[in-house]
């Protein structure tokens, strides 16, 4: 006779369904991405499932539906805790198929926090699984665009953001539609990145970059930054040049409690009258070609994502992994290479089909913007660490 005492199954737990990306490729902010670690979230303990969020007023959001441990046979229905919230649109009557994975579509319709319930064999049947769904209010980020000549160096036409621009109108509109891609990252985590209608010619020239440099130094970048007409202070300033001289470096987002940190000041000694400034900012280099969703990373480094210890020192500046130039990172895992904060630009080679495609396309990391607090593990809970960030005072130009 069968012992109900016999362990049959050891460190591991079994959940009959699950959710996931419903696409592959770019982000984009209908097909967000969806924090599966752990099933366990610090902030909301008696919540044990997946997390996934969007914008109130976003219709068809869509998300995939796995069958994981449980037949294609058993009937289930997927319903929304609170309809007020965030309605599942298809399947329409909630009846999933007998599909192992199928995708389903929802609007998300006002702030607020729910949950996507898997019921067993009836509508209020008992709940095998549940997707939780934070729908946020629109946060307006808003930035200012410089396209910027360094002592008389231009951007270049070539290859500016992904094509050919050969005019300053032509690389205005790139930027700004490059702006746009980038929103596809932040968009599901209810912040949008909305650049003022002008796109600024700005000069740095002696007062800036007194060396006479067209390839400046980290140093000179900073200080010019802090220096530069058209600078705003109700914005984020995102500075564009065609070159630097500081290795491979394609962005570097400069939040304010960082520069206030690291005394990025300037002048350094001012004069009577004369206003000290931050070089807290996004600069970006056109002549180094990347992917939106990278641009979203030094987005995310202003938004404080390093995670910034008090007085504003920088406790863990990425998502721990691997590390350029160096051996494979203490936690080379799937979620690691998937996150937006992850520490490079592209995944490092190896044998294993899970190291080299994490959802995104071959050899490209993801944009996973995790939402569920981990007491052990600083850089986790990025979505809410992000908004509190982008809503608090001291956000812009300082």
């Amino acid at each position: 006779m069968a012992t109900f005492a016999t362990q049959v199954w050891n460190g591991e737990r079994i959940y009959m369904v699950g959710f996931g990306r419903a696409k592959t490729g770019t982000p984009h902010m209908k097909f967000p991405d969806v924090d599966d670690v752990g099933f366990q979230d610090d902030a909301n303990a008696s919540e044990h499932g997946q997390i996934v969020s969007s914008v109130a007023g976003l219709s068809d959001v869509f998300v995939k539906f796995n069958r994981m441990e449980i037949s294609t046979a058993a009937k289930l229905y997927l319903v929304s805790a609170d309809a007020s919230i965030a309605a599942v649109t298809d399947p329409a009557d909630g009846a999933l198929s007998a599909k192992l994975e199928q995708k389903i579509k929802f609007d998300a319709l006002k702030a607020g926090r729910t949950a996507f319930e898997v019921h067993y064999r009836w509508k209020d049947g008992p709940v095998i699984g549940r997707l939780y769904v934070v729908v946020y209010p629109r946060t307006v980020v808003p930035l200012r665009l410089h396209l910027v000549t360094v002592n008389g160096f231009a951007n270049p036409g070539a290859n500016f953001f992904g094509a050919n621009c050969p005019t300053v109108a032509s690389q205005q509109t790139q930027l700004q539609k490059f702006i746009r891609l980038v929103n596809h990252t932040w968009i599901p985590h209810g912040i949008l990145l909305k650049a003022e209608a002008t796109v600024y010619q700005t000069v740095w020239g002696a007062t800036q970059i007194p060396s006479g440099s067209q390839s400046p130094t980290y140093n000179e970048m900073v200080m010019a930054g802090a220096l530069s007409p058209n600078r705003s202070p109700a914005s984020i300033n995102v500075y564009v040049m065609g070159q630097w001289n500081f290795g491979l470096t394609a962005a570097l987002g400069i939040p304010v409690a960082w520069a206030t940190q690291q005394n990025l000041k300037y002048p350094a000694v001012p004069a009577v009258g004369v206003v000290q400034h931050l070089a807290n900012a996004v600069y970006l280099n056109s002549g180094i070609p990347v992917a939106p969703s990278i641009v979203g990373h030094e987005f995310g480094h202003y938004m404080q994502l390093c995670s910034l210890a008090a007085g504003g020192a920088v406790q863990q500046w990425h998502s721990t992994g691997d590390t350029i130039g160096g051996a494979q990172g203490a936690r080379d895992d799937l979620v690691s290479r998937r996150r937006v904060m992850y520490p490079i630009t592209t995944l490092l080679p190896s044998g294993f089909s899970w190291r080299t495609d994490v959802g995104y396309g071959a050899n490209v990391v993801g944009a996973l913007i995790t939402y569920r607090r981990l007491t052990q593990d600083i850089t986790f809970e990025e979505s809410n660490r992000a908004r509190t960030a982008a809503t608090g005072g001291n956000f812009y130009a300082v």
